[in-house]
């Protein structure tokens, strides 16, 4: 097996992997969240994952704001560890249509939290994630919630776990990988 450990599990560790497009992905609306977060005092550590154009101002948002618990991991061959280690998957987008990575956090047991675009409701409902308005401090208050009470995450990674999950077997030699 290839699985390495890309936390140390210290805190509870959030992931994103997308394409760094500020605005299609949403990442002005995950940096003023974490700040926001931060400015609570909470414990927990964002990995974003994935490269793009948005990399230089997520650089500077984070150094400005001395956001020190937010990482860019770049491109990853295998983003999949991050994923299946991660307390929960994030994923802010101001528009998608159905981000197949989303479907793969499902399949990795990992529950997800994502904003309310095209077909957010179809890929995720309750028993797995966490539907959001596009409003930040109400996502704000959801994480601060998730992040004090991770035992709340329970339920559904047990569900993902005893799930049926072959309405995902499109995604071809997927868990091969890991």
């Amino acid at each position: 097996s290839k699985m390495y450990k890309p936390y140390d599990k210290s805190n509870f560790d959030i992931v994103t992997v997308c394409r760094l497009s500020v605005y299609h992905k949403g990442l002005d609306r995950l940096m003023r969240v974490a700040y926001r977060l931060n400015q609570e005092g909470l414990d927990y550590q964002w990995y974003i994952v994935g490269e793009g154009e948005g990399r230089a101002y997520l650089e500077q948002t984070i150094a400005e704001n001395n956001l020190t618990n937010i990482h860019l991991t770049g491109n990853k061959d295998n983003p999949y560890p991050y994923m299946k280690d991660a307390d929960l998957f994030v994923l802010l987008s101001n528009y998608e249509g159905r981000p197949v990575v989303v479907d793969e956090s499902l399949i990795l047991n990992t529950p997800v939290l994502v904003t309310e675009y095209e077909a957010a409701h179809e890929q995720v409902d309750d028993t797995c994630g966490f539907v959001m308005p596009m409003d930040d401090k109400l996502i704000t208050d959801k994480l601060k919630e998730l992040i004090s009470h991770s035992e709340s995450l329970n339920d559904k990674k047990s569900y993902l776990i005893d799930c049926d999950r072959s309405k995902y077997e499109t995604i071809d030699g997927m868990l091969e990988e890991i």
